[in-house]
């Protein structure tokens, strides 16, 4: 349950650092190494808003 909340919490726009804080991780790295995959989409809007 905790990864799939962590998981739609940020697939629904929620920030990292936030969603650090509700899990209570004391260093947001843990967060990123456990929660953040980037999937395409993400990654296609992220060059889009370079390009």
């Amino acid at each position: 349950m905790r990864h799939s909340f962590a998981t739609s919490y940020l697939h629904a726009g929620g920030g990292v650092e936030d969603l650090s804080r509700i899990l209570g991780h004391s260093d947001i790295n843990t967060t990123y190494r456990r929660y953040v995959r980037p999937n395409v989409e993400d990654l296609r809007r992220g060059m889009d808003a370079v390009l």
